[in-house]
This record gives C-alpha cells, sequence and structure tokens, in this order.
C-alpha cells in the first residue's frame, strides 16, 4: 500500500502497525485499538488512512458506553423511531431540550441521568406512566399512536405466550 508520509513528505510504501491509544472520557482513561500506517523509508508510525479516517473520541464513547451498559447512539434512534416519536416528542417526554437529543443520535455521550431516562421507557408499563402522569407533554394523536404500539405489541407477546 502506498500512502503519503509527513515526513519523508512523498507517497511511499507503508504497512499496517497496530497500537493502542488512550482517551480519557469523563475521568476514565479509555484504551482503543487503533490500525496507523508505517513509512518503510523513514519508520514513522502514525500515518493514518485517509480512505479510513480514526474518530478517537467515539470509539472511547462507545467503549465507555459499553462499560457502562448505556445505550448506543444508533439505540437511541431505534428507541424514538419504534415509538413512532420525533426528537421534540422525546425530548420533551424525558424533560431535555432537542438539540441534547439530538447530539446524543449523532454520537456525543448522555448524561448518565438521561441514559437512565430512556432506558426507563424502553419499558412499555414506565413510558405509559410517564405518560399518564404528564399528559401535557405530547400530543393527543401521539399518545394514542404510542398506546397502540404498545397494544400492539403486548397481543403479540399474549400469542406467542399462548403457542
Amino acid at each position: 500500500m502506498r500512502a503519503i508520509c509527513p515526513v519523508c513528505e512523498k507517497e511511499v510504501e507503508v504497512e499496517p502497525v497496530k497500537k493502542t491509544i488512550t482517551v480519557k472520557v469523563r475521568k476514565e482513561n479509555i484504551e482503543i485499538p487503533v490500525t496507523f500506517f508505517k513509512c518503510k523509508e523513514c519508520g514513522y508510525d502514525e500515518i493514518e488512512d485517509k480512505e479510513n479516517p480514526i474518530d478517537e473520541l467515539d470509539l472511547a464513547y462507545r467503549e465507555y458506553r459499553k462499560r457502562h451498559g448505556m445505550l448506543q447512539p444508533e439505540e437511541i434512534v431505534e428507541l424514538r423511531e419504534k415509538l413512532g416519536l420525533t426528537q421534540d416528542e422525546l425530548a420533551k417526554l424525558i424533560g431535555i431540550e432537542p438539540e441534547t437529543l439530538s447530539r446524543y443520535e449523532n454520537g456525543g455521550l448522555q448524561e448518565p441521568i438521561h441514559d437512565y431516562l430512556l432506558q426507563f421507557i424502553r419499558e412499555p408499563k414506565n413510558l405509559l406512566k410517564l405518560i399518564d402522569k404528564n399528559p401535557e407533554l405530547l400530543e393527543e394523536e401521539g399518545i394514542k399512536n404510542i398506546k397502540r404500539k404498545i397494544e400492539n405489541f403486548n397481543k403479540l407477546l399474549n400469542m406467542l405466550r399462548d403457542k
């Protein structure tokens, strides 16, 4: 493989080199395995693959979430879409700003309490309790939609149990 070496300042043959980098996330050191390339001429060994750049922060956040049992960004999006809610509606429901939810869905590291609330409403009975106590948070049609989805899900579960 060939790449531009920043030391040699020319295109050179390179070989992959596996390294571990450490990223501090909320006072915790997260070690991330990454692959760089090493210049076969001068030995410089931190040439990045321009076609597949390393997003160290994203990798560190993902590992932090995994270690702490937090939802990954795609799981937050999946939850919201499964409930049929907009970002504004879900944000209202759990008491955060829509911009904050958008950051979480796009890879920003969520606050632990926000993650707890998102995981809490994954359980249909908890979501219903939250809606029943705060019906003003959503439009009436949105509430009906969520209740209908939960009802259909419960029917499906009961059918599977009866088999």
